[in-house]
């Protein structure tokens, strides 16, 4: 049967470009499915590609580069575009069901269709698209014609990915997305797994699209090259990971159960020659299956809470623990073991804590839905106790939990995502054993306190500090690890060397006394300021006796935040006027700004407290940071921002308070240099906003104005330059 060009030229004449589209495809689609196509399919493909060419004749229309495509889910799709590609979609998905009934199926029409889309450039951000979004969003639509269609375009998508070009998912920040590859390769990248649904339909698609290959490749003759394209390494670990949990023959416990429905196909596959040739001398590591694994939904799975307990049990403690590591399995090396669980339920973690704009859509929702990280802290929890292992590396040396918290610490160098990681390292730390911070062994603790010490002034505060403290929880852990192994650690040591702890342990003490009454101090300033602080909660203000000012100034800090009224106390040690009041009064100053730095300037609680020392004794309100008390209190942002905070508390009170003071301009041109250093930083996330620093410029050419010509004469010049252009020109002013 010959096609009859008269007869369609004549019926086209009455159809819109588009219509001559559809009805050029649905006559492909016709003499394929009716197998008449062998003879007439060149110029088939030749006139398809003809409308396609007026369709697009549009000068407007972006071109893509074959080189790298950048894919953006959120991109909203060329109306035109989407019709050309939803046609030849619904062409392959129609013609493939047909032909894959059979075995041997002849595809070699896909062959030179996909041929024909590689050439137009500009379809192929459309049609990656809308395959991803089909596998991805729309699944549940998905029928058997859909995924034998897809599967086959896929098929020669892969073995001819050259004229599709790299693409990468734009913007993302995820490693999955940024990584540039070959579109089959990014897509069964992406294919979720984390509920019943997404696996059954993964489960299909990859079984067809293995059946697919098979029938048109020869393994033997494949390079190594084409053979990566066609079989990633992510597809055959996704196919395992799925016939290995749901396929009832191929679990390691026995079951009654038998594969059936979507499952029987994919066992067939799974156990065919040519798919144990491709997963030859391939494994699937515990780390991957791991991942996999904590991706789960559990209220989701296909599988009952029992049966996935079961599951889990016996891949851990039975397969990847029994399996050497060359293999993919752990040796029974259970420190080696806890460090991959830890790490891959941080980063797990981190990812549903992350911010929205850093993730495209696939990403996104794959972070936000539930996972099975409860179930893998569990199992972590188990493992701990097993620790020493009895396989030692030139690494374990150090504690498990020190030495994996700096190798997290130095891959996330910056200071938001320090705090990220280390706040996330905590949220799952602090479900494991206490004494895992200081020592792997509960029976025999050896604790490098030089360690512990760097540790606790270097990651854990600048990533964990909240206004001079640790958070309680993470305080309580600590505490609680130091009682559980007190032979082996000096624990005095750590509260006069940390003053974050022991500021922690001051603010905290009202609310777990219980357990600070479980650690014995022997050092002779913690056991007076301890005694004065639970005095002074009782209502007694005792003398301050010869402890360091700072010990005293966060006994303060903890009476402001414990208890009401304590303006009378303050005030009473401002009547005394004696140097050591003065000097602790100072450090309290300071102190206390930096534990409110990030809460409401207005905030009564603490105002009143500054208001009493202000109308008192304002020049301590000027005092400058003591930096090494500060420097092992706060982190490195907590830091900046305290000049700022107390430059904004007196401009905002009572300027006749503070012009007296000897240096006033001095003091506040110096703080007011701080602020415009805090502002100069690029990266500066906690700076003041562009309001509040219009406000301090305004407040500080105030104190120019009304300060005498001498002041002005005597003002250092670089500090003056450090002000910025605005107030250096205000200063030259004044000498006019």
């Amino acid at each position: 049967m010959e096609i009859d060009d008269d007869e369609d030229d004549d019926i086209e004449m009455t159809m819109t470009t588009m219509e001559q589209f559809d009805h050029r495809l649905n006559q492909m689609m016709d003499k394929i499915i009716n197998k008449q196509w062998q003879k007439h399919l060149p110029e088939m493909i030749s006139v398809l590609k003809e409308k396609i060419i007026v369709l697009l004749a549009n000068p407007e229309e972006s071109i893509c580069t074959r080189n790298l495509l950048q894919l953006n889910m959120n991109t909203k799709i060329n109306p035109l575009q989407f019709k050309i590609v939803n046609g030849l979609l619904n062409l392959f998905c129609k013609v493939s069901e047909a032909c894959l009934v059979v075995d041997n199926p002849d595809l070699s029409w896909a062959v030179q269709l996909v041929d024909m889309l590689g050439e137009f450039t500009t379809l192929h951000h459309t049609l990656f698209v809308v395959i991803t979004r089909l596998v991805t969003y729309q699944i549940n639509e998905m029928e058997s014609h859909h995924i034998a269609g897809l599967s086959t375009l896929l098929t020669f998508m892969s073995m001819k990915s050259q004229i599709f070009g790299l693409v990468e998912f734009s913007p993302c920040t995820s490693s999955y997305c940024k990584e540039k590859q070959y579109f089959t390769q990014k897509l069964w990248t992406c294919l979720p797994l984390q509920t019943a649904q997404q696996m059954i339909f993964c489960l299909r698609l990859m079984s067809s699209y293995f059946f697919c290959v098979f029938n048109v490749v020869d393994n033997s003759c494949l390079l190594e090259e084409d053979y990566n394209r066609i079989f990633p390494h992510i597809l055959i670990q996704k196919f395992m990971f799925l016939c290995q949990r749901l396929i009832p023959e191929l679990k390691r416990r026995p079951l009654q159960q038998t594969a059936s429905g979507e499952l029987l196909m994919a066992l067939y596959i799974y156990k065919s020659k040519q798919f144990k040739e491709i997963k030859h001398n391939m494994q699937l590591t515990f780390e991957v299956w791991l991942n996999m694994e904590l991706a789960v939904c559990p209220n989701q799975d296909m599988l009952s809470d029992f049966e996935r307990q079961e599951y889990l049990h016996d891949c851990i403690y039975k397969h990847y623990m029994a399996t050497t590591k060359e293999d993919g399995g752990c040796n029974y090396d259970y420190r080696y073991t806890c460090s991959i669980m830890l790490e891959s339920v941080i980063h797990s973690d981190m990812r549903s804590y992350s911010n929205n704009d850093m993730y495209c859509p696939l990403c996104l929702k794959r972070c936000k839905e539930t996972n099975s990280k409860v179930i893998f802290i569990q199992y972590l929890q188990e493992l701990c106790w097993l620790l020493p292992s009895s396989r030692y590396s030139a690494d374990d040396s150090r504690p498990w939990l020190m030495s994996h918290l700096q190798l997290l610490a130095k891959n996330y160098s910056t200071s938001w995502s320090l705090e990220a990681v280390v706040k996330t390292f905590f949220r799952t730390v602090c479900c494991l054993p206490r004494h895992l911070f200081y020592t792997d062994s509960f029976t025999e603790p050896m604790v490098d306190e030089d360690l512990v010490l760097s540790t606790i002034n270097g990651e854990m505060r600048e990533g964990l500090e909240d206004g001079c403290v640790f958070p309680s929880n993470v305080f309580s852990y600590l505490v609680q690890g130091m009682i559980l192994v007190k032979q082996a650690i000096d624990i005095d040591k750590i509260f006069t060397t940390c003053p974050i702890m022991l500021t922690s342990l001051m603010v905290y003490l009202p609310t777990i006394r219980y357990l600070i009454e479980q650690v014995t101090f022997r050092n002779g300033n913690l056991v007076s300021v301890v005694g004065w602080l639970k005095r002074a909660l009782e209502g007694h203000f005792p003398s301050f006796d010869d402890c360091p000012p700072w010990m005293y100034a966060v006994a303060m800090l903890s009476l402001c935040i414990n208890r009401d009224q304590v303006e009378d106390m303050i005030s009473q040690f401002l009547s005394q006027k004696t140097n050591k009041n003065s000097l602790v009064l100072k450090e309290f100053v300071v102190i206390l700004t930096a534990h409110t730095a990030y809460q409401d300037l207005d905030e009564p609680r603490f105002r009143r407290v500054l208001d009493v020392i202000q109308n008192s004794s304002p020049e301590m309100i000027l005092a400058l940071p003591n930096e090494s008390i500060i420097k092992q209190m706060c982190s490195s942002s907590t830091r900046s921002i305290i000049p700022y905070r107390l430059l904004m508390y007196i401009s905002r009170g009572h300027y006749n308070h503070f012009k007296s003071i000897p240096d006033f301009l001095g003091k506040v041109l110096s703080l007011y240099s701080m602020v415009v250093n805090l502002c100069d930083e690029k990266n500066s996330g906690s700076g003041p906003h562009l309001q509040s620093e219009l406000e301090l410029s305004r407040f500080v050419q105030k104190c120019i104005d009304t300060s005498p010509d001498f002041v002005l004469k005597d003002l250092d010049k670089d500090l003056v330059k450090k002000c910025g252009m605005e107030i250096t020109l205000a200063v030259q002013e004044r000498y006019k």
